[in-house]
């Protein structure tokens, strides 16, 4: 009987301690302003993984990469960072081949950038391959008649720049006729193959894709050596 007694005594002894340890330590964890234990707080939450939002389509703003990174994310996954998670798209861009250079009207020295007065070019070895070529392509020659009666390229018809309404209408079907209209003059400061191009296209009608100027006129003509043709 007595057994019992101690052991009850004992028990409610245990009891009132754990209650006074209890009360004090909730006490002084009150009076406590800063560091104290916050008893709702969930020290121990689970780790949470977050998805990255869908990253905003570039609008030509020059916005910064960093912009597409969820802050979330980054803070609460560290295994989310780094250089392994970089896509190979990404650490290794795309390089595109070079622009390669088209051929020439006629298969010759191949094309250049255009002019600034938008008229289509044919250089001298385009010209000398379209020689033979008498129907499929015309020279015409811009210059006076007496420039041109001293020699020209074989088979080239007169229109000077200077006369050409009162003499458009002796060769207007040979030129119609033809898919190349090779227009030529002295070549070096001489315009006069120019001046005319833009008059067969804006005042005579013929198609911008026809006409082609061939700027190194007789002086390049000659110095390569190639056949002239005199006027009887």
């Amino acid at each position: 009987m007595e057994d019992r007694l101690v052991s009850k005594r004992t028990i409610l002894q245990i009891l009132v301690l754990l209650a006074l340890g209890v009360g004090s330590g909730a006490i002084y964890n009150g009076l406590r302003s800063e560091g104290g234990v916050e008893l709702g707080r969930q020290y121990f939450s689970a780790k949470v993984h977050r998805l990255a939002p869908e990253a905003p389509r570039s609008t030509g703003g020059g916005e910064s990469p960093e912009a597409a990174v969820d802050p979330a994310a980054s803070s609460t996954d560290p295994e989310s960072t780094g250089p392994e998670s970089a896509s190979p798209e990404s650490t290794n861009p795309k390089i595109t081949d070079p622009a390669v250079s088209e051929p020439g009207p006629a298969g010759g020295s191949g094309a250049e950038a255009p002019p600034e007065d938008g008229l289509q070019r044919m250089t001298i070895a385009d010209c000398e391959s379209m020689l033979p070529e008498r129907g499929v392509a015309v020279f015409v020659d811009a210059r006076k008649r007496e420039d041109y009666d001293r020699g020209h390229i074989p088979g080239a018809l007169h229109l000077s720049h200077y006369d050409s309404s009162n003499l458009i209408d002796g060769i207007r079907d040979q030129l119609e006729q033809a898919f190349f209209i090779i227009v030529y003059c002295n070549g070096g400061n001489c315009e006069d193959s120019i001046n005319l191009a833009f008059d067969l296209i804006s005042v005579y009608g013929f198609l911008h894709e026809n006409v082609y100027v061939f700027e190194g006129g007789m002086e390049e003509w000659t110095a390569a050596g190639l056949a002239v043709e005199v006027t009887p």
